[in-house]
């Protein structure tokens, strides 16, 4: 408050202050964290084909190729300690997401959201293509537990990671929680623990 005034929250809780480059969010982190666990790291949801508008990446007022995002992501690894990038180009810029895993794929976890959609016949592709190193599973998002099984099995048996995911416009339900567990999960993704929704998933992780 001090620095920007009254700071809006983002959707699934966090704080969302408007700033003026993409280290400035990196730097308030790292203020932050510092003098608490080395082991913090950093990990971003980019949500790039949100900003993908002719054939184009518009980013804080400019106008930038796919080539030009991946040198600012490998900017970004140098600078802060970051470890997953997740859909950092558009779902249908498949040779961006190969690049990025030939170049960063084996100390950043480069994750598919958009690009897999918890389909488990689009996940098979992207192993096939090399296109992520790790996957996003949001069961509402496929629509059935079987699908949501065997989407896990296929990203594991691929040596992916998988992170259990809530959705934006979440409610108290807790069952991620149990289905992280439960299928041995690298993470889970469950937003900033401020909102009662959101801790919700937090307080059963605990629990069990």
């Amino acid at each position: 408050k001090a620095r920007y005034g009254e700071v809006p929250l983002g959707d699934e809780g966090g704080y969302s202050p408007k700033l003026g480059s993409l280290e400035a969010p990196f730097e308030l982190l790292v203020e932050a964290t510092k003098g608490e666990s080395p082991e913090i790291k950093f990990a971003i949801d980019s949500a790039a084909s949100e900003f993908w508008k002719e054939d184009r990446y518009q980013v804080l007022g400019q106008s930038l190729s796919a080539q030009e995002l991946l040198n600012l992501y490998i900017e970004l690894t140098k600078k802060f300690p970051l470890i997953s990038i997740e859909d950092p180009f558009a779902e249908d810029d498949l040779a961006s997401f190969e690049e990025i895993v030939a170049k960063l794929g084996q100390g950043i976890d480069i994750v598919g959201d958009d690009l897999t959609t918890t389909n488990p016949e689009r996940i098979k592709e992207m192993i096939i293509r090399k296109s992520a190193n790790a996957v996003i599973i949001k069961p509402d998002q496929i629509g059935t537990m079987t699908e949501v099984y065997g989407a896990v099995k296929l990203a594991q048996a691929a040596g992916w990671k998988v992170i259990i995911s809530h959705r934006s416009g979440d409610t108290p339900d807790a069952f991620i929680a149990d289905l992280a567990v439960g299928v041995g999960a690298d993470g889970i993704k469950a937003g900033s623990p401020n909102p009662p929704e959101r801790r919700a998933k937090y307080e059963r992780l605990i629990e069990i």
